[in-house]
């Protein structure tokens, strides 16, 4: 199983959407949306300092990528 760590930061908190599934493309896009929500859910127009991701292959860290 993949499972990716998608984590937005921004100027008061650390957004992130995590999710587990057997493709890691469909992994990929269900942690970018659960971390987009919980920035929406906040409920302020936040500004994005850094956006990243870490996908695990059973546990494994296989990728991470980092945007400044």
């Amino acid at each position: 199983m993949y499972t990716v760590r998608y984590y937005l930061v921004v100027p008061r908190a650390v957004r992130q959407g995590v999710a587990v599934h057997t493709s890691p493309k469909e992994a990929m896009r269900q942690a970018i949306c659960r971390a987009y929500d919980a920035s929406e859910a906040s409920g302020e127009c936040e500004s994005i300092g850094v956006e990243g991701y870490t996908m695990y292959l059973d546990g494994k860290v296989i990728h991470s990528f980092c945007d400044i």
